[in-house]
C-alpha cells in the first residue's frame, strides 16, 4: 500500500493554474464542446457532495504546541468548509499530469477536549493510492470543516455542530444548510467586549501524531502542530490571526447569525449579522474571579499555582488569592497588592487578567498608561490578546475598576512597588 505525496503541486493553484481534463471537439454546426477545467489542488466529490466538485484550497494557520502566540501557514497543509449528506466523499488531486484518485483509510473517530470549552468529535484517517481507493462515508447531514496535510498524508473531517461567541459561551446552533447556504444562530447575547469566534467551542485541533514543520517557522522542533479553528478580524472578514471582533450592541442584547455561503475559501465563506433585542442587564461582578496567568507570573509569588486550563505559566487570584472584588455601587474593584513578574523574554514572559472560564480579557489595551509603570511592554500589538510583560522583573500592584453601568467598562492600572 503506497502512501501518497499529495498536493505537491498545489502552490499552483495560487497562480491560478488549471488542468484540461477533456478534448475540445467540434460540433457538427462548429461549435466547440465545453471544456472540463479543474484546478490544480484537492479535490472532493461523491454523493455527499451530490457529486458536485468542490475544493481544499485555503491554508491552513497552525500553531506549535509549545507556544500559542505563533501562527503561521502551513506548508501543505489545507482545509475547506462545506456541506456535505450522508454518502460517499472521494478525494482526488488534481496535477498537471492527471487525475489522481485517493483512498481514505484508517479511519476513527477522536474525541477532543483539551484546548475547547467542551469536548468536540471529528474523524481522521490517512490518505492512499493503492489501486483500490476506498471513499470516505458521511454519516450525518451538516457543514463540514475538511482538512489534510500533505507531509503526513493525514485527513481530518469535522462536522460543524456550533459556532461559540468565546467571550460570552454563548454558542450558535444550526437553522438551515443546504449545499449552497448555511445559517447557524443565537439569540439574547449579552456581550460587551471584543470576542473570539470558536467552531465546537475550540480553539485548535491538538495533533500530537503531526510534527511541527521547521520550515514553516524554525524554534519548534520537538513541537506537534495545533490547527486553529478559532477566528478574529471582523464581522465580514474572519481570521485565524486577527484581534478581537467588536461589534455595537446600542445598549441592547444581540441576536447573532453566522451566515456560510458556498464559493469561498474556507473561514471567508463566513460573515456575521447581528440585531438588537431586549436591553442589556447588568453583570453582577461580585461572583466572578480574576486571576493573573501566564509564564510571567513568578513561581516566587505566595499562593501561585501551575495554570489548570491552558499550561501557561502560573496563576494568581486577585483580593489576597480570593478573585473577589471589591463593590461599591454598580462599580467593582479587583486589587492585586503584590505580584512578582519576571522580567521580559520577547514575549515568552508574557501574561494577562482573565476571570475563571477564560471569558473575560483584560489586557494592555486596558491599561491607564500615563498612571502605570513604564515597564509594562505590550506583548503583541497586532493581535487581539495583547499580552503584557514586564521590562524588568520586580513587584508590582495591579488595580482593576470594572463599571457594570458603562456597559462594562474596565481600566487597569500597574504600579511599582
Amino acid at each position: 500500500m503506497r502512501k501518497v505525496n499529495f498536493l505537491k503541486s498545489m502552490a499552483l493553484l495560487m497562480v491560478g493554474a488549471v488542468l484540461t481534463l477533456g478534448s475540445c471537439n467540434k460540433d457538427d454546426d462548429g461549435g466547440d464542446d465545453p471544456i472540463d477545467l479543474k484546478k490544480v489542488g484537492c479535490h472532493i466529490t461523491g454523493s455527499a457532495t451530490s457529486d458536485m466538485d468542490l475544493m481544499l484550497d485555503a491554508k491552513q494557520v497552525v500553531e506549535p504546541s509549545s507556544d500559542y502566540a505563533t501562527k503561521v501557514e502551513r506548508d501543505g497543509m489545507w482545509y475547506g468548509i462545506h456541506y456535505l449528506s450522508v454518502g460517499s466523499l472521494s478525494f482526488s488531486e488534481v496535477t498537471d499530469d492527471g487525475e489522481n484518485a485517493i483512498g481514505a483509510i484508517n479511519v476513527s473517530e477522536v474525541t477532543q477536549d483539551a484546548e475547547a470549552g467542551e469536548a468536540f468529535t471529528y474523524d481522521a484517517g490517512t490518505l492512499v493510492t493503492d489501486g483500490n481507493e476506498t471513499a470516505y462515508s458521511v454519516k450525518a447531514a451538516g457543514l463540514y470543516y475538511i482538512m489534510l496535510d500533505n507531509s503526513t498524508d493525514k485527513f481530518w473531517v469535522m462536522p460543524i455542530k456550533n459556532i461559540e461567541i468565546q467571550a460570552t459561551g454563548d454558542k450558535a446552533t444550526e437553522v438551515s444548510a443546504t449545499a449552497d447556504a448555511a445559517t447557524f444562530e443565537v439569540k439574547g447575547v449579552n456581550i460587551k467586549s471584543g470576542f473570539k469566534v470558536r467552531l465546537n467551542t475550540a480553539w485548535k485541533f491538538v495533533l500530537e501524531d503531526v510534527a511541527w514543520n521547521e520550515s514553516d517557522k524554525e524554534g519548534f522542533a520537538d513541537d506537534h502542530v495545533r490547527p486553529v479553528i478559532s477566528y478574529g478580524g471582523s464581522t465580514s472578514a474572519l481570521t485565524a490571526e486577527g484581534n478581537d471582533i467588536t461589534v455595537e450592541n446600542g445598549g441592547k442584547l444581540l441576536d447573532f447569525a453566522f451566515n456560510w455561503v458556498t464559493g469561498e475559501k474556507g473561514i471567508a465563506g463566513l460573515t456575521i449579522a447581528t440585531s438588537e433585542g431586549e436591553d442589556l442587564p447588568k453583570t453582577d461582578w461580585s461572583v466572578i474571579k480574576l486571576e493573573t496567568v501566564g509564564a510571567g507570573v513568578s513561581s516566587e509569588n505566595p499562593g501561585a499555582i501551575a495554570d489548570p486550563t491552558w499550561g501557561w505559566g502560573n496563576v494568581l487570584f486577585s483580593n489576597n488569592n480570593t478573585g473577589v472584588p471589591v463593590k461599591s455601587g454598580d462599580v467593582y474593584t479587583y486589587t492585586w497588592d503584590s505580584v512578582i513578574f519576571e522580567a521580559s523574554t520577547g514575549g515568552a514572559n508574557a501574561w494577562r487578567v482573565v476571570d475563571e472560564e477564560r471569558k473575560k480579557n483584560v489586557n494592555y489595551s486596558h491599561l491607564d498608561v500615563d498612571n502605570s509603570s513604564a515597564n509594562v511592554i505590550d506583548v503583541d500589538p497586532s493581535n487581539g490578546d495583547r499580552n503584557m510583560e514586564f521590562a524588568e522583573k520586580g513587584t508590582y500592584k495591579i488595580v482593576i475598576v470594572i463599571d457594570s453601568a458603562n456597559e462594562d467598562a474596565t481600566v487597569m492600572t500597574i504600579t511599582e512597588i
